[in-house]
This record gives structure tokens, sequence and C-alpha cells, in this order.
């Protein structure tokens, strides 16, 4: 495989602060564009190894969890 690539997280726009502080602390550049205009948007994230795409999907399922608890 060859890299970078990119990665997209759909996430509602509540969600966005969260996701940005999360893959900014681990250090990947990214950029929101609307998804819908139902308050959700698309997360495109650099990836530059396979094991990035591993990190975002546990970054992933932080913050599902965090909302999760929040409930």
């Amino acid at each position: 495989m060859n890299f970078p690539k990119t990665a997209g997280i759909v996430a509602d726009n509540y969600k966005l602060d969260t996701f940005k502080k999360e893959l900014t602390a681990k250090g990947f550049t990214f950029t929101v564009h609307p998804f819908t205009t139902d308050g959700v948007s698309q997360i495109h994230v650099t990836v530059k190894t396979s094991a990035d795409v591993m990190k975002i999907k546990q970054i992933c399922e932080k913050v599902e969890l965090l909302f999760k608890h929040r409930n």
C-alpha cells in the first residue's frame, strides 16, 4: 500500500471538537468538510502508515465511548 493516504471519519457536529482534540494530540493533520445538512461532517485525516489507521480506529472508539458515558 502506498502512503500517504486519506482516511475519513463521519461524525455528528457536536463531536467535532472532541475528535479535533484527540487527532491533534496524536499528531494527525486533518480537514473537516460538511457531509450532510443534518449536522454531520466528514473529517479527512492524512495517514502515513498502516499503523496510523489503527490509531484512528482507537480514537474513534475512545470518542464514541466518551459520548456514550455522558448519556
